[in-house]
């Protein structure tokens, strides 16, 4: 039965807040600015040792519409929570503390909802970098509204691009959607507040699973302020732990869906092993291996690592630690920059020097690994030598070993 469209629904925006003193101003402002002003926004204050709580309280005696709620820290999750416990919107979404928003964003998903009745609204964001540099993360489907068979058949086959490892073809942060409040209710009510990091994509990809219908809108209204943060590293007993309650809750999701399953199960199969790629390489790649996962690289080849990035650096880690490969070169288009941090990492012109065997391309984009493919083939080195992540080894097998790797990882530490 459709839903009654509704008259200026109120949106309820949760801002979750963790000594942010130096960003929080810009955040609260760009919301209390909106154009669409039927909002509800929460400031939920997670144990803030900093100025953050005496911050939020002050915003709250400017402006009616804001409550603010003071808790013990206990992470994104539990401070995601407080604020859906009190929210009363018809519509809830989450604005991180050091994000902030373009002032239209919330008049824009209003009308979404307003004329179409959809369970969400999913917008485009732009990562922010500290050196100025921006990077737009596109909805990759065709801006529209989707509902009953096109939901099913175009949303839930394509949010991933399973045709290439890795593409979100609709990114899936928690902030960069409004969720009508039953949905997002039912959903938040099973993520594990052990979870630490990849909660956000978790619980979207199961309103999504959930939800009946859609209303993507590509234009970029979130900036998603990029800051270095050190608490984010895996090799603690809580990240490692949270790591495997995620792709565990990813495994059960995928397993108990029912609609459109094949192509769901697909896609959180490569959700999860994204993850821990991405998170954990070291799970990956065991001392006993006899090749170099997930490249099919066999042990003892001469390899240039292409990619210094976060997931290069637990790549060629891990491969001095074992051996596995020779690492004749290691090459970075900004290689300058990790020159300068002490890391053996050079140009790509070595490419051209060097005797190997293979090119390893150590990136997760899909659009990076392209780009490098025919960077790397006009370097002279053949398309056969020119390794990428080969998904084809992704499978339940394997990823059920992963996962065991997981669990003793976290036994030893």
């Amino acid at each position: 039965m459709e839903r009654r469209i509704m008259d200026k629904p109120l949106i309820s925006v949760i801002v979750t807040v963790y000594n942010l003193e130096k960003y929080l101003d810009k955040c609260v402002k760009s919301i209390v600015a909106q154009t669409y002003s039927n909002l509800e926004i929460i400031l939920v204050n997670d144990g803030s040792q900093d100025n953050s709580g005496k911050m939020c309280e002050a915003y709250a005696k400017e402006d009616a519409r804001i409550k603010v709620l003071h808790k013990s820290n206990g992470g994104a999750v539990s401070a995601r929570k407080a604020g859906i416990e009190v929210a009363t919107g018809d519509y809830i979404g989450f604005v991180d503390g050091d994000d902030w928003i373009e002032d239209c964003m919330y008049e824009s998903m209003a009308r979404m909802c307003m004329e179409e009745a959809v369970d969400i609204v999913s917008i485009e964001d732009v990562r922010e970098y500290a050196d100025g540099r921006k990077q737009c993360e596109y909805i990759r489907l065709q801006e529209g509204v989707y509902k009953g068979e096109a939901f099913e058949t175009y949303i839930l086959s394509n949010i991933i691009d399973t045709n290439h490892f890795f593409q979100w073809n609709i990114p899936m942060h928690g902030w960069q959607h409004i969720y009508r409040r039953e949905l997002m209710k039912k959903c938040f009510e099973q993520i594990d507040t052990r979870i630490r990091r990849g909660e956000d994509m978790m619980f979207a990809l199961s309103c999504y699973l959930e939800a009946n219908s859609v209303a993507l809108i590509k234009k970029p209204f979130y900036h998603y302020r990029q800051v270095m943060n050190s608490a984010r590293g895996t090799g603690t007993k809580k990240n490692l732990e949270g790591l495997l309650y995620l792709s565990q809750r990813l495994h059960e999701m995928a397993q108990k869906n029912e609609r459109q399953k094949v192509a769901v199960q697909e896609q959180i199969r490569q959700c999860i092993f994204y993850t821990i790629l991405w998170s954990a390489y070291e799970v990956f790649l065991s001392k006993e291996d006899d090749e170099l996962f997930p490249y099919g690289v066999k042990k003892g080849r001469k390899i240039a690592l292409v990619g210094a990035g976060a997931f290069g650096k637990r790549v060629y880690h891990r491969m001095q630690e074992f051996g596995l490969c020779r690492i004749e070169a290691w090459v970075d288009n900004g290689w300058e920059l990790y020159a300068e941090q002490g890391l053996p990492v050079q140009s790509m012109k070595v490419l051209q020097e060097v005797d190997i065997d293979y090119a390893v391309i150590a990136v997760l984009s899909q659009d990076a690994q392209k780009q490098l493919v025919e960077q790397i083939e006009r370097k002279g080195i053949e398309k056969n030598k020119i390794k990428v992540i080969n998904q084809k080894d992704m499978t339940e097998d394997k990823m059920q070993v992963l996962l065991e790797r997981l669990e003793e990882a976290l036994r030893s530490v």
